[in-house]
């Protein structure tokens, strides 16, 4: 089918053709990004300035989304991880990463996602997160409920289902914690708790941020993220933290505080249950690591 929709000059987009669109390009930024993951690294990498990594796939999938959303809404500003750009005060826009996990891309890991999220007059109408490697699309947002999309690879089908998903042992807390150098100890004293079984699981899984929130969104898994004081763009975590409220969770900041969508900075946890959040938090607060730091 084709990628757009038509549109009217002066006709905004509905919310229907918004989940439309997000939906049928994120499938083929998947397929762009499925095609390049096993091909040879050594030519298509290179540091940013920041000594972060940006691909030529990361480069070709924003261009193609660029060009793309000129077609749908020509009204439309484009923020993205490679390209910038800053949010207007009014008019829709969209905020992008085209490989959120760049350098498990690089590594062919599995952790990798592409977030879209569609913002109108600044304000986040809908959030979209994509893993092409196992093939599982979670989206969210102010008119729709939180919702899992498995994209058939074995000719299975595609199947939807509502978030959160059914737990095996709703009581249990399993949590996910981003690996970072300065995490050591409260490593540590999640551990502990583990052991002392306060929480039935411990894993420091990595990758993409977004995709950790999509898994919060599903419902079984906290994550703990022990992000700079820095703000973060609206590309780096503003879908996943729209999927998981839309899913009913929350994504909270060390003082208990709703995380901003479009500039948190700081630790934050995103989870499910409160009682998870306070476990979690209590944890956090009890372990010394530099806490005032920047990214």
């Amino acid at each position: 089918g084709k990628v757009t929709r038509p549109y009217r000059y002066g006709t905004p987009p509905s919310a229907e053709d918004w989940l439309h669109f997000g939906l049928t390009i994120l499938l083929k930024v998947g397929a762009m990004i499925r095609k390049n993951r096993l091909a040879p690294m050594t030519s298509q990498v290179h540091l940013k300035s920041d000594g972060t990594p940006v691909t030529k796939t990361d480069q070709a999938v924003e261009e193609f989304v660029r060009n793309e959303l000129s077609r749908f809404c020509p009204d439309v500003t484009l923020v993205g991880e490679e390209s910038g750009g800053h949010l207007p005060e009014k008019g829709p826009a969209v905020a992008i990463d085209p490989i959120d996990g760049t350098w498990a891309f690089i590594n062919r890991s599995e952790t990798i996602a592409t977030s879209f999220l569609v913002l109108q007059d600044k304000r986040p109408t809908l959030g979209l997160v994509f893993n092409p490697v196992s093939g599982e699309l979670g989206y969210g947002g102010e008119n729709y409920k939180a919702r899992l999309i498995q994209v058939s690879m074995f000719d299975e089908g595609d199947q939807g289902i509502d978030l959160p998903l059914d737990r095996n042992d709703p009581k249990s807390i399993l949590i996910n914690l981003h690996p970072q150098r300065h995490a050591g100890e409260i490593m540590q004293s999640f551990y502990e708790m583990w052991r002392n079984r306060e929480v039935k699981m411990v894993r420091s899984t990595g990758g993409s941020p977004s995709l950790a929130l999509l898994e919060v969104a599903k419902g079984s898994f906290g994550y703990v993220n022990l992000w700079a004081n820095r703000p973060a763009a609206p590309y780096d975590l503003g879908a996943g933290i729209l999927l998981v409220r839309s899913a009913g969770g929350e994504v909270r900041d060390m003082h208990g505080n709703p995380a901003q969508i479009l500039n948190h900075a700081g630790p934050f946890i995103g989870t499910m249950h409160q009682e998870s959040t306070n476990l979690l938090r209590h944890a956090l607060l009890g372990s010394r690591w530099p806490q005032s730091r920047s990214k």
